[in-house]
């Protein structure tokens, strides 16, 4: 029974000042938010961290408008965009705190293909 209670994991994908959130439950649940102040700059897709965090919880806040949400889920968050060449740890550690602070109980990165619900799934399971 508290397997039914866990959350599913979220898909957070960043592009330069939007972000997208996907609720990973192969139901199409997802949100897109652009940012009411710009958090990309030209060396980093999230180059302002207050605005990028707002734009998250306001992504957040309107996919899950009007339902309880009692445990933090699992984030597999996914930079789309200036990611040539990898992430550098201070990168890494922008994108970790965001899903932090949003209330992510776990956080997993990708870089790659966009993923489908089950590879979230996968994923977050291995955070």
């Amino acid at each position: 029974m508290l397997r039914s209670l866990k959350p599913k994991p979220l898909y957070v994908r960043i592009h330069a000042n939007r972000i997208v959130v996907r609720i990973a439950d192969n139901t199409g649940q997802e949100i897109s938010v652009a940012a009411a102040e710009p958090f990309s700059t030209s060396r980093l897709l999230v180059g302002q961290f207050t605005q990028a965090a707002t734009t998250l919880q306001q992504a957040l806040q309107q996919l899950f408008a009007g339902r309880w949400v009692g445990v933090a889920p699992a984030m597999v968050i996914q930079p789309m965009e200036q990611v040539d060449g990898g992430l550098s740890e201070v990168e890494e550690r922008i994108l970790r705190d965001l899903a932090a602070g949003a209330g992510a109980r776990r956080v997993r990165l990708w870089l790659g293909a966009k993923l489908t619900d089950d590879d979230v799934c996968r994923l977050a399971e291995a955070a």
